[in-house]
């Protein structure tokens, strides 16, 4: 039976937020929406927000390794399910589920455990693609990640993966031998790359943006800092205005005074908000 969130705020990114109420059709995807003062008769009011609840797209967290008590590392088949059904509650409607530096079969078995919500029909929130951080991360920015699995990238690796379920982000350190051009195969592949736990140059980075990396991973978190001789990964990030940023604004891993500092320094469009879950 059709629904109707009554009498909210509706937040978009090009819009002033405005009052409207919102038709629901009977599978709880949304039918229509109505300015106020134009509300359709006869449909069952399922919530009202009094004028005062805001109306939001779904989120996209392209960085959460779990939730509800469950992380990707335990890859049982049911993990992901369980980490969906959390996720969505939370307002996010896509998540990318992110795995953790491990062994070839550990990975493996995560990759079979988000392939088989995928299988399941994706009945909570959408995942289309895996995010691998790690193992290809430097040891010396290990920070959460374990230190003795981390290892030079692997293609043949990676595409029996990308066999078990798609693959759409890789985070890795880009100053490790061979990097990039396990790069320009990713995005041969259709996979984005990411700076991530690396201690790169600045001319580094350059050699790998030359070779197709997009994104810098959860930024100045364990990664080459600013220096007056070397700006590093932080620099590359200020610098580069084609590069997507991940940033955490929990106010702990960056600080206020940092989080505004990249916004006065990068549009909105430019930024990646994350979890790292």
């Amino acid at each position: 039976m059709p629904s109707l969130i009554a009498n909210v705020k509706l937040v978009t990114p090009d819009e002033p937020i405005r009052p409207v109420s919102i038709e629901c059709a009977d599978d709880g995807r949304i039918a229509a929406i109505h300015e106020a003062g134009a509300t359709p008769s006869g449909i069952e009011v399922s919530l009202d927000g009094g004028g005062e609840l805001l109306a939001f797209a779904g989120f996209i967290d392209i960085h959460t390794h779990g939730a509800n008590g469950v992380d990707l590392s335990q890859a049982r088949d049911e993990t992901v399910h369980v980490f969906a059904e959390a996720k969505l509650k939370e307002g996010v409607t896509t998540f990318l589920p992110t795995t953790w530096t491990e062994s070839p079969e550990a990975l493996q078995a995560m990759a079979r455990s988000a392939a088989a919500y995928r299988a399941a029909g994706e009945p909570f929130a959408r995942t289309p693609f895996l995010h691998v951080e790690g193992p290809y991360l430097n040891p010396k920015q290990a920070g959460a990640q374990n230190p003795a699995r981390m290892r030079a990238p692997d293609l043949a690796e990676v595409r029996a993966l990308a066999e078990l379920c798609p693959i759409g982000l890789i985070s890795l350190a880009v100053e490790l031998d061979g990097a990039p051009d396990f790069i320009r195969a990713m995005r041969a592949m259709g996979v984005q790359c990411s700076a991530a736990h690396s201690n790169a140059t600045y001319a580094e980075f350059k050699i790998a943006r030359e070779a197709g990396l997009g994104h810098l991973t959860h930024y100045c978190n364990q990664m080459s800092p600013l220096h007056h001789r070397n700006v590093g990964l932080v620099g590359a990030g200020l610098l580069d205005d084609g590069v997507m940023i991940e940033v955490i604004t929990d106010t702990i891993h960056l600080c206020p005074d940092m989080i505004e500092l990249v916004f006065k320094h990068r549009s909105c469009d430019q930024l990646m908000i994350i979890t790292d879950s």
